[in-house]
């Protein structure tokens, strides 16, 4: 069940980093080598992603809580997976300067992070549990 999420988390996670490159400044001019990059980030996403399954086995008491789709568990584990995805993104931009946004990136208000990485987990996080629940024949 984990390695079959991990490749969902990759897969998606891969996609939304693509989807939002040029939001980010500093990227390699080679779209192979920028595709690297996103790769690398990825993989950073689907762990975030993995993390949030453990909560949600450690919270639930059970590996199967994604399914069916239940609205207070999601929650649970979005809002967790929100803030992670929050504090490491201020924290790569404004502590460590791993990346930078480029002007016509939005940015959150109060927040002082970008949109697109604020969005990611609200998205990709429900997706991946519910392409699981998908893929494990579960009814959902």
């Amino acid at each position: 069940m984990v390695s079959r999420l991990l490749v969902i988390a990759l897969v998606l996670s891969f996609t939304w980093e693509m989807l939002q490159m040029s939001a980010f400044a500093g990227l390699p001019e080679s779209r192979l080598v920028a595709a690297g990059v996103c790769a690398a980030a990825a993989v950073g996403d689907a762990l975030i992603v993995l993390a949030m399954f453990g909560l949600g086995v450690i919270v639930f008491g059970d590996r199967r809580w994604f399914a069916p789709p239940n609205a207070r568990r999601y929650a649970v584990v979005l809002a967790a997976g929100l803030l992670l995805q929050l504090a490491l993104e201020w924290v790569a931009v404004h502590r460590l300067a791993l990346w930078s946004y480029r002007d016509r990136h939005p940015i959150v208000p109060g927040l002082d992070v970008g949109l697109w990485p604020t969005l990611q987990p609200i998205v990709v996080l429900p997706l991946a549990f519910w392409l699981l629940g998908k893929s494990q024949k579960v009814r959902v």
